[in-house]
């Protein structure tokens, strides 16, 4: 009968009682570790740092209860302060005072205390480029020289990476092509990582050829006169230096048909003269040098 009756005074002390529970737990000291990630300000342009720089930092916080609740979500960023770094090691604290927390909060620990950074000075040097060719070419065609314009190109980096470059590469493709002439393509300035090239491209020309095998064959001189006419050669052998496509070169019987031919005008005078000769080749086979080039001929009469 008295539990009915002031049953609402029951409940509002269960709802104190929690409330102050609540309360008296939130506000029990714990320790809670949290990432912050490293901010960077005040980094001299003529710097670069090379190694042991982290991305973040660990702290170990005492803080009451309610307020660690979350900590990891809150995105929170070390400042790291760099404007008076020189060439060279320096040792920076990592320093609980750039912690953004408030009062209530007590950094106990940062892991790393302190970033050992080695720092370079930031250098701009002429380098000379050196054309690597990708793709590929047909069978019988080849790249017989290449250009670039520009033929050096500016580097800037730090200055240990700079002075362990001689050249820089240029990445050429080569175009589709079906035959041998001139072709201008851009190449892209492949620098060493670390390194920045300006201008990033450059143009690429390239004279392309056709690969040949050369063969030398000898051939007697067909002699081709009016049947009245006595013609005598003191040698009838040419030698003929002749190049071919190195696809076509395998051709079995290629050579044979390689034909020299000397035709006698019927108005020609008795006497020695000397004349040249006609060559038949076959097609896709030119001729690179003969030996000799005419032949001298007495001409007769039957």
């Amino acid at each position: 009968m008295i539990m009915r009756g002031n049953w609402q005074y029951f409940l509002l002390a269960l709802l104190m009682s929690c409330t102050l529970w609540y309360m008296v737990s939130g506000r029990e000291e714990v320790e809670a570790w949290a990432t912050l990630r490293i901010e960077m300000k005040g980094m001299p342009s003529n710097l670069v740092i090379m190694n042991g720089l982290e991305p973040t930092v660990d702290v170990r916080v005492r803080a009451p209860k309610g307020l660690l609740r979350g900590l990891n979500e809150r995105n929170l960023a070390y400042s790291l302060d760099l404007s008076a770094l020189t060439p060279g090691l320096n040792v920076m604290n990592i320093l609980p005072e750039h912690v953004p927390l408030g009062n209530a909060y007590e950094v106990v620990e940062m892991r790393p205390s302190r970033l050992a950074l080695n720092v370079d000075a930031i250098e701009v040097r002429e380098v000379p480029v050196r054309i690597q060719l990708a793709g590929a070419l047909p069978p019988d065609i080849r790249v017989s020289r290449s250009t670039a314009s520009p033929e050096a190109v500016n580097l800037r980096g730090a200055s240990t990476l700079l002075a362990k470059v001689k050249q820089v590469d240029v990445i050429a493709t080569v175009p589709e092509v079906t035959e041998a002439g001139v072709v201008e393509v851009t190449g892209v300035v492949d620098p060493p990582d670390g390194l920045e090239a300006n201008p990033p491209q450059v143009k690429v020309g390239m004279l392309l050829g056709i690969k040949t095998v050369s063969k030398t064959v000898t051939r007697n001189v067909e002699i081709n006169a009016p049947d009245w006419v006595k013609v005598s050669v003191k040698s009838r052998k040419v030698n003929l230096r002749l190049e071919v496509p190195e696809s076509k070169s395998r051709k079995e019987g290629l050579f044979d048909e390689v034909r020299v031919e000397l035709v006698v005008p019927e108005s020609l005078e008795p006497g020695a003269h000397t004349l040249p000769y006609r060559l038949y080749l076959p097609e896709g086979v030119w001729l690179k040098s003969a030996e000799p080039s005419t032949l001298t001929v007495t001409i007769g009469t039957r």
